[in-house]
């Protein structure tokens, strides 16, 4: 499958002296690719794109799906761009974001804040019924909670929240447990499956 071919490309990239397109290990962003195969012409959100490799994996996967990709930075959109079209991703499958997802940035650069507000608005509102949410924006443990508080509401019952780095020592540092804490009780995420620093929940139906 190409999926595998541009996963493989992605993760060993550096290795050839480029840029590492995907954050991810392999197994992780396989890991991804499972998670996200299962859409069908359904619609996802990805927080924090870095250079797009997420995007891409998630692009791939889900061929038929709508793919939202929000970052509060416009540093490397061009080479997110040149990336998704070096991969094969066709423009209309995604929509690239700049917004701050949390909404607690206030001393983030105010040019960049200026932009973000102007571009997209406030609400948000063709971001409803998500059949997926993967999370791998600021770690710090306010702005993972704040993301989750403010996304997860969104997603249908029965989808999933993919947390990339949620076993990593800044979320272990930060102290981010979903399922203990009481914030996000209200939500029904329940545990399902882990990979490497990722870890999958899935919205219980009513």
């Amino acid at each position: 499958m190409y999926i595998n071919l541009a996963i493989d490309d992605m993760t060993d990239c550096v290795k050839r002296g480029y840029d590492r397109v995907c954050v991810q290990t392999k197994p992780e962003a396989m890991f991804l690719n499972k998670v996200a195969c299962k859409i069908m012409n359904g619609k996802i959100l990805e927080i924090g794109r870095k250079m797009g490799g997420s995007l891409i994996v998630l692009c791939l996967s889900s061929p038929d799906s709508r793919v939202y990709s929000m970052d509060i930075s416009t540093a490397h959109i061009k080479r997110v761009k040149q990336n998704l079209k070096y991969y094969g991703v066709r423009a209309s499958q995604y929509k690239l974001i700049t917004a701050d997802s949390t909404g607690l940035h206030t001393n983030f650069k105010k040019k960049v804040l200026r932009k973000a507000k102007e571009k997209v608005g406030a609400k948000f509102v063709y971001l409803d019924k998500l059949d997926m949410l993967f999370v791998d924006g600021d770690h710090r443990r306010e702005f993972v909670i704040q993301d989750l508080i403010r996304w997860t509401p969104r997603v249908i019952p029965g989808g999933s929240i993919l947390l990339h780095d949620y076993y990593s020592d800044k979320y272990k540092l930060e102290g981010v447990d979903v399922e203990a804490n009481s914030k996000f009780k209200q939500y029904k995420l329940q545990y399902a499956d882990r990979c490497g620093r990722s870890c999958l929940f899935t919205k219980v139906k009513h």
